[in-house]
């Protein structure tokens, strides 16, 4: 029973490798990880297994640096630096990271990081405290709080909270300011 039970571990394993060489190859767009089911049946001993396998996002650690532009369709998180533009399809988090170049994902999110570019995102970006951006925001909805040298241009929506100092002119539909925030620039309120 214990070499069937290894086999059958051995078949999982194979099949993992393969299933992963497949979706490399393949990949999709998606926001959230992605999750490979590999479903086992041996009907003789009346056995089902299923094992998940969550692909996770690609990550560039603290004390690495890169220079050059990435490119990719799968999540990216930085802690390190990059030197180039990034683009990719999935989710991009820059936490403790420094960032020189521009940024095109669907969705941005910055926390006690520097970013020195435009941020341009399908969906949203929010900027938590203790970072700060030198360029211009593009995005469906954004949520600021930290320090921006440059225009925010919202399609939807645009929190600013208590710590964020905004120096550039502001394009929106919604607005919401929060006590304590600065905005040094126009604000152009569009038509819903």
């Amino acid at each position: 029973m214990k070499e069937k039970l290894n086999t059958f571990k051995d078949k999982i394993i194979d099949r993992y490798f393969d299933v992963i060489e497949e979706e490399n190859e393949n990949m999709m767009e998606n926001e959230e990880e992605q999750e490979i089911v590999i479903k086992e049946e041996n009907k003789k001993e009346n056995i089902n297994t299923e094992v998940a396998v969550t692909l996770k996002p690609t990550v560039i650690s603290a004390g690495t640096e890169l220079q050059g532009n990435l490119i990719g369709q799968n999540n990216l998180e930085i802690r390190g630096k990059i030197v180039g533009d990034i683009s990719i399809s999935g989710q991009l988090i820059i936490e403790y990271g420094e960032i020189i170049g521009n940024i095109k994902a669907n969705s941005v999110l910055i926390k006690d990081s520097k970013v020195k570019g435009n941020i341009d995102s399908e969906s949203f970006i929010q900027v938590h405290t203790q970072s700060i951006i030198n360029g211009h925001l593009k995005g469906k909805s954004i949520t600021l709080d930290s320090a921006c040298t440059g225009n925010i241009n919202s399609e939807e929506s645009l929190q600013l909270l208590c710590h964020a100092v905004v120096k550039g002119n502001i394009t929106v539909q919604k607005l919401k300011i929060d006590e304590g925030a600065i905005v040094e620039g126009q604000i152009k309120m569009k038509q819903q």
